[in-house]
């Protein structure tokens, strides 16, 4: 019945695939990933207060449950976008729930990645640019550790590590290239093409890299051009520039 859950779900069948995670369920309780798979579903219908339920049950039945952890994580992460009064909260609660996945699974470089990947959903830099630094020390050669060192490094203000890791991220010949590495890298320039200044009255004012600058922009071009979505990204990240 689990097996025959998994088939139904893999179909896109929800409807079915529920009822046989709760017959599997039912049918032998020690059998947890199917509790989990319900919650699951229930998550994905956006009923976030019932599927974090579900994934307590089962830690009822056995709190070192790793993947119920991870699912927590990511039903507070979902639930943080559709709640903005509380959004700093659930990720907060994502994020530990998250590392007590971590702690009872395993710290592989793969696990890191998956937690990486985690905290740029939930927008939490420092942590990203700590996870990135200890998996750079396991392996110098994974492009993708420098994608996460350059966002994390632009995020926290750090713009020539920025620059730099982005830079030896998009000449590596296995990198899977994205539209946002460009912006990143893009903006990175952008702030470091701007000196601003201010005098002893307060009044600032600013010199420019024309160089630099324009380098930056042809970056930002070439994220938007590659991912439409990143012409929404930029506003936000503008605000760090000006």
């Amino acid at each position: 019945m689990l097996s025959l859950g998994d088939a139904y779900y893999g179909d896109k069948n929800v409807n079915e695939a529920y009822s046989a995670y709760r017959n599997a369920y039912d049918a032998d309780n020690t059998v947890l990933r199917a509790k989990i798979q319900l919650g699951v579903i229930t998550k994905y219908s956006k009923a976030f207060a019932e599927a974090k339920a579900e994934f307590e049950k089962v830690l009822t039945a056995n709190p070192n449950y790793g993947p119920a952890y991870r699912e927590l994580a990511e039903t507070y992460y979902l639930w943080a976008l559709n709640d903005k009064a509380k959004y700093a909260d659930y990720n907060k609660t994502a994020i530990s729930y998250y590392e007590k996945y971590m702690s009872l699974t395993d710290y592989s470089l793969a696990s890191r990645m998956r937690h990486a990947d985690f905290l740029i959903l939930t927008k939490d830099y420092k942590a990203l640019e700590a996870e990135a630094n200890a998996m750079e020390k396991l392996d110098k050669v994974n492009p993708r550790i420098l994608r996460y060192l350059g966002y994390a490094a632009y995020e926290n203000g750090n713009i020539d590590r920025a620059i730099s890791a982005l830079n030896s991220f998009l000449s590596k010949s296995n990198a899977k290239i994205i539209g946002r590495d460009y912006l990143y890298l893009g903006f990175a320039k952008a702030m470091k093409a701007l000196t601003v200044t201010k005098d002893a009255e307060g009044k600032q004012s600013g010199t420019v890299d024309a160089a630099l600058f324009a380098d930056a922009i042809t970056n930002i071009r070439k994220g938007v051009e590659l991912d439409a979505n990143n012409g929404q990204r930029i506003e936000r990240i503008r605000q760090k520039v000006l």
